[in-house]
């Protein structure tokens, strides 16, 4: 048998069978419900704790963007819960992060400076007392 065959055939098994296997990521923006403009603001330079699949707990910072990321994540499809103090925890369930891959998402917070800007009329409307 030919070097160059063995070489391959030897490149091949190792490759196939003892492969690495490449983490994905997450990259998180954070926003907040706010009342005048557009509705929304980023959440800068806060900490912040994002929970995964329900065990899972991360506590990071927002960076100027009012991203987080989350690298060395196993593929697979996560259920993400973020929550900041004063504000109502948000949830995105089913995203799914492939090998070698970042999944990107943004989440928006509703918090007690927005609820209480709320005239009672726009509360109830929204569900809020």
């Amino acid at each position: 048998m030919p070097k160059k065959t063995i070489i391959l055939f030897f490149l091949y098994i190792t490759t196939n069978f003892f492969g690495q296997t490449f983490s994905g990521g997450l990259k998180l923006n954070i926003q907040e419900r706010i009342k005048s403009g557009d509705g929304r603001q980023y959440v800068t330079t806060e900490s912040i704790t994002i929970v995964l699949n329900d065990s899972i707990t991360h506590i990071l910072t927002t960076d100027q963007e009012g991203s987080v990321s989350i690298k060395s994540l196993q593929k697979g499809k996560y259920k993400v819960k973020i929550i900041r103090t004063g504000c109502q925890a948000s949830e995105v369930r089913d995203i799914i992060i492939g090998e070698g891959k970042t999944a990107y998402v943004t989440l928006l917070l509703t918090c007690a400076s927005y609820i209480n800007s709320l005239t009672k009329k726009e509360k109830r409307k929204l569900g809020y007392k």
